[in-house]
């Protein structure tokens, strides 16, 4: 690889960091049920891939051998994707079936006796 795409895929891993960290403040200072679930998902999938792809960097950069082959780099990218469409899966249809669940659970206690 150039000096270029190691430079370029250094930075895109220090984000993915930058990212999971951020949402792990964002996930500590929501207050919604839905919003602390967003960035805790957010905040997990960063940290995760970014760290990952740094120990595959630094493999790929000394040279491993069997862990610096790019085969890891394929199946990093197989794991970014598949996690993206599990993350945005969860949103789509879960969370208005999440919503809903909640909305009919208040309904309902709403005419129940209060608990002291």
């Amino acid at each position: 690889l150039s000096v270029r795409a190691y430079f370029v895929s250094l930075v895109v891993f220090v984000a993915l960091i930058i990212l999971g960290l951020t949402g792990r403040i964002l996930d500590q200072k929501s207050t919604g049920q839905l919003g602390k679930k967003l960035w805790k998902r957010l905040a997990r999938w960063g940290l995760l891939w970014g760290l990952i792809g740094l120990v595959l960097f630094f493999f790929r950069a000394q040279r491993v051998p069997f862990f610096g082959l790019r085969l890891w780099w394929g199946l990093w990218l197989i794991g970014i994707l598949a996690h993206t469409a599990k993350i945005i899966w969860y949103f789509k249809k879960r969370v208005p079936e999440i919503a809903a669940e909640q909305a009919r659970r208040e309904e309902i206690e709403k005419y129940l006796p209060k608990k002291n």
